[in-house]
């Protein structure tokens, strides 16, 4: 996952290692009430088609489906971001995906429009959103899944967000009252892909102690204390004692596991393209999208592709 091809391209079989994957995180997932859900009758949806299949249902009996916090400072946005990376990833597949983080595959893409109608069946959905979409544009992300585990009943029931989602719930609440299953498929040739971010050490002074320090990170026993904390992050050394997880974060170990020995783990899209176009334009993007609805996608799709540098 560090190694940069001659070529600059990434992440290549053959190259230069610039730093040591050490910590990974988990972005394919979507949060609900354990026992409540249960008790209404409701099941974990497999594909896209049941969970809007869901959503609809939980509208009909009354209930407010989804979280949604989009407020981030200076970041404003970005949660959306991952549901079209998710929906392009699961979808299309890995070799769609990785044009696209590098423009090979245009925003106006068909594959592309179909991420953003698929996501415009949840946002645009009347009573989908907790608080409407207003409320989500200005809702912090940190708390937007608060109503769900802070209320009786739950406020809200479903939340797309990573696995660090328990960094922002109250303590202990992650595998008691609130538990993630897999975004749902697309595509039956899909279903094992995911999406994630890396923390990696990257060496800047060749000496003895950084030498020891970067070999320790390298071992599988490193940082077992804090990723056994459930804190949502991931070891990415594959010696890592699995039985080391508490649930739910075995279940996303295993899952990230296996998408990373098939080769379907992929980074965060907007992570991977230029500064110039993945962070605030693809961010500033998803909030007119939601505020001004499905009418503004020709104009924000070709925007975002004009936007593109010209040097990559």
């Amino acid at each position: 996952m560090s190694t940069v091809g001659a070529d600059g391209s990434w992440p290549a079989e053959d190259g230069t290692l610039y730093g040591i994957p050490f910590g990974l995180n988990l972005k394919s997932l979507v949060w609900y009430p354990i026992p409540e859900f249960r008790q209404a009758g409701y099941h974990v949806p497999r594909t896209w088609d049941q969970l809007v299949a869901l959503t609809n249902r939980m509208i009909a009996d009354g209930r407010t489906p989804w979280c949604m916090g989009l407020e981030s400072g200076g970041a404003d946005g970005w949660p959306l971001t991952d549901w079209i990376e998710n929906l392009l990833l699961r979808d299309a597949g890995p070799r769609v995906y990785d044009r696209w983080t590098t423009h090979q595959v245009a925003f106006d893409d068909q594959a592309v429009r179909r991420a953003f109608d698929r996501l415009g069946q949840i946002i645009f959905k009347d009573g989908a959103i907790f608080g409407g979409r207003d409320g989500a544009i200005v809702t912090p992300y940190q708390t937007a899944q608060v109503p769900m585990v802070d209320g009786d009943p739950p406020k809200c029931w479903l939340y797309h967000f990573p696995s660090f989602a328990s960094s922002v719930l109250p303590s202990r609440a992650a595998g008691t009252t609130t538990e993630a299953f897999p975004f749902p498929s697309l595509n039956s040739g899909n279903r094992d892909v995911v999406i994630g971010g890396m923390s990696a050490a990257v060496v800047f002074a060749d000496r003895p102690e950084v030498r020891a320090v970067v070999k320790f990170m390298t071992t599988p026993g490193f940082g077992r204390e804090f990723y056994a904390a459930g804190t949502g992050a991931f070891s990415a050394n594959d010696r890592f004692d699995m039985s080391s997880y508490d649930q739910p974060w075995r279940s996303q170990a295993r899952l990230l596991r296996s998408a990373l020995a098939s080769d379907t783990f992929r980074f965060d899209g907007g992570d991977l393209m230029p500064p110039d176009i993945g962070s605030a334009p693809f961010w500033k993007a998803m909030i007119r999208y939601i505020r001004q609805g499905p009418a503004s996608l020709n104009g924000i799709l070709a925007k975002l592709d004009a936007a593109w540098p010209d040097d990559g």
